[in-house]
């Protein structure tokens, strides 16, 4: 799982080869999660990962706590069984 990855500072492609189930949660007001940076690891990781984007959520998705809550535990039941 990864919570806000700061892909503009960090380079993330060592997941590209990762076919374990994945979840990334990142806030859509993230500085350092932009866009074309998400796009991009999207691409290296389908179909095995699923990327949850929170609206006007930034770094540290402060204040989006109950809403990170309901992605982790929605990844978990699905491929952990209910």
């Amino acid at each position: 799982m990864a919570v806000d990855p700061p892909l503009a500072l960090y380079d993330f492609d060592f997941l590209g080869g990762c076919r374990k189930p994945l979840l990334c949660v990142v806030g859509d007001a993230d500085p350092y999660c932009r866009a074309p940076a998400l796009a991009s690891l999207r691409a290296r990781l389908e179909p095995q990962a699923r990327i949850a984007v929170l609206p006007r959520a930034g770094h540290l998705l402060t204040g989006h706590l109950g809403q990170l809550r309901d992605e982790v535990s929605r990844f978990a039941r699905l491929w952990l069984g209910s």
